[in-house]
């Protein structure tokens, strides 16, 4: 079963291709920006969100989707992240040459080394 993929913006043609081909892909055709209220109605029964800095991923977003494993940032830093809420998860963004993960959190919400 592939897993199902709610993206909030195109990305480049080769990424979109293995996207439409390894995941059951949610995205908005016309590469609109999502609502608020559509992303968070249209969010719960996927298994990962792949959004960019313009998605703000909060408690209301996460909450929303109890069975989400994975939000994956496609851009250069995590501000668009509440980092206290995520505080559990791992969350990375791109730094440098975009090789290299940003941040990685404890349960707390504490940087780890």
């Amino acid at each position: 079963m592939k897993p199902k993929v709610l993206l909030t913006r195109h990305l480049p043609a080769a990424v979109m291709d293995r996207l439409r081909a390894e995941t059951e892909l949610t995205a908005d055709p016309d590469d609109r920006p999502w609502s608020r209220e559509a992303l968070v109605a249209a969010l719960p029964g996927h298994d990962a969100l792949l959004c960019t800095l313009a998605d703000r991923i909060d408690g209301e977003l996460m909450d929303a989707a109890p069975g989400l494993q994975i939000v994956a940032n496609f851009a250069v830093g995590v501000n668009n992240i509440d980092l206290a809420y995520i505080a559990g998860w791992v969350a990375f963004g791109a730094a440098h040459h975009l090789t290299d993960p940003l941040i990685q959190l404890d349960a707390e919400g504490n940087p780890l080394p």
